[in-house]
């Protein structure tokens, strides 16, 4: 076994970052009735490493609850109210937070960075807006691991983030654009 192969990642937090609306940011409704939404809401869900072992059987358990039956990923879009209300409360009671960013994507019309420009990590204006919306939500959560982490006692706190899959998003200009 080579050193290499003896590295082990560690981490003590992890982020589950999924998207709701687009990033479009031209041609948005109202004003255009066949436009991109208004809105574009990110969504993290903060764990600690050691609850991990158990997200399996708890979305398990909730699509048991929900449908009879084990099931797949919940989109939280497709339930009925009721049944989003019983997932929340479900996802409640566990220890991790949700954080949420909403974007009203008309006050960021005409607005460019030009330092990003400049970095080339603003390949289209689309990656830039994402980009710059996560960064929001990842300011709130690592904000949040820093003072939990020191109830903890932990000093250096390591936090592993998993963002959804997006079509033709540029998941390198986005580290580039974090650094």
């Amino acid at each position: 076994m080579s050193p290499q192969d003896e590295i082990v990642l560690f981490h003590h937090y992890t982020l589950f970052v999924d998207e709701a609306g687009d990033d479009k940011v031209d041609k948005l409704k109202p004003l255009n009735t066949q436009g991109n939404s208004e809105w574009l809401c990110l969504g993290g869900y903060l764990i600690r490493s050691e609850d991990e072992a158990s997200l399996e059987r708890r979305r398990n358990d909730l699509w048991t609850a929900i449908f009879g039956q084990k099931g797949r990923p919940i989109h939280y879009r497709n339930l009925k109210d009721f049944n989003r209300l019983r997932v929340c409360k479900a996802l409640a009671q566990h220890s991790a937070r949700a954080f949420v960013v909403c974007s009203f994507k008309e006050t960021t019309v005409g607005h460019e960075n030009h330092r990003a420009a400049r970095s080339g990590t603003a390949s289209s204006s689309s990656q830039y807006f994402y980009n710059f919306v996560v960064r929001l939500l990842l300011e709130r959560v690592t904000e949040y691991v820093a003072k939990d982490a020191a109830k903890h006692g932990l000093e250096s706190p390591k936090l592993n983030i998993v963002l959804a899959s997006r079509k033709g998003h540029h998941f390198g200009h986005f580290k580039a654009y974090v650094l």
